[in-house]
């Protein structure tokens, strides 16, 4: 399976009954990225045990309802393991919902990771990934990031909100 079976869900929302959690793996992730979609794909590495993710995930939420989908490609995924997702993450998501879906990170050694996504990572959290329509990694965040950054970032290349 490649990625863009992912890509129709992106349009679907989190509800308080179940949450929307997709597993993703590395070869997904490459696809993705080797894509040439129109406008920046984000990618963020988090996890439910670090206060810093967990804070900035409602700045995700809000870009994700701000911008339009086809120039703007979210992908918050959790790095905690494919076991965590009945126990740990749904019920996460429940109390903490989310605009947006969430995926999963089935596998992969930080070398692994670390190729896919074309950057050396220092193992800290989070961390946020903004890459061009050609998979060329614009800049890269291993810290919190405000939604004001997003802004910024989507603004210097072009991408406004979308009318309401």
């Amino acid at each position: 399976m490649i990625i863009t079976t992912y890509l129709p869900f992106a349009e679907e929302k989190q509800s308080e009954k179940k949450p929307i959690i997709y597993n993703i793996n590395l070869k997904q992730i490459e696809t993705s990225l080797s894509e040439n979609k129109q406008g920046l794909t984000i990618i963020n590495l988090w996890a439910t045990w670090c206060p810093p993710c967990v804070a900035e995930l409602a700045h995700f939420g809000n870009i994700y309802e701000k911008y339009p989908k086809e120039k703007v490609h979210l992908y918050l995924i959790n790095i905690e393991g494919k076991e965590i997702k009945e126990k740990v993450l749904e019920p996460f998501l429940k109390k903490n919902p989310l605009p947006c879906p969430v995926y999963l990170l089935d596998e992969g050694s930080p070398e692994e990771i670390e190729k896919v996504l074309k950057t050396e990572i220092s193992g800290a959290l989070p961390i946020t990934l903004i890459y061009n329509s050609g998979g060329r990694l614009l800049k890269k965040f291993e810290e919190s990031i405000s939604e004001k950054d997003i802004q910024s970032i989507l603004k210097e290349n072009g991408i406004n909100e979308k009318d309401i």
